[in-house]
């Protein structure tokens, strides 16, 4: 469980990271399907730093399976992902935010 801190805007840099293995991708779609409340209520959105194809397609896939109850990008650098975050939690949380999907 999410400490009581308020909204939060998520920012994962997969720049140095290996391709998920199977499991990985299983764990991250299932878990945010089995957390979708608190994700929908807490999270004003998610940017990822994406510079491999190949996990640009990991990651459009597991959010085909399992679509994010937030906002969520794919951008190509750490800045971009800052200044969307920042103007996704701007958003009044009752307003839901962009529903930005970068491919």
């Amino acid at each position: 469980m999410l400490p009581n801190i308020g909204r939060v805007g998520l920012i994962s840099d997969t720049t140095q990271s290996a391709k998920p293995t199977a499991k990985q991708r299983r764990f991250t779609a299932d878990s945010i399907a089995k957390n979708e409340t608190i994700f929908r209520t807490r999270v004003a959105g998610w940017a990822i730093v994406v510079d491999s194809p190949v996990i640009r397609g990991i990651v459009k896939a597991i959010t085909w399976i399992h679509p994010p109850p937030f906002p969520l990008i794919m951008v190509a650098t750490m800045h971009e992902a800052e200044e969307w975050a920042r103007t996704q939690l701007s958003i009044p949380a009752s307003q839901g935010g962009a529903k930005a999907r970068r491919q």
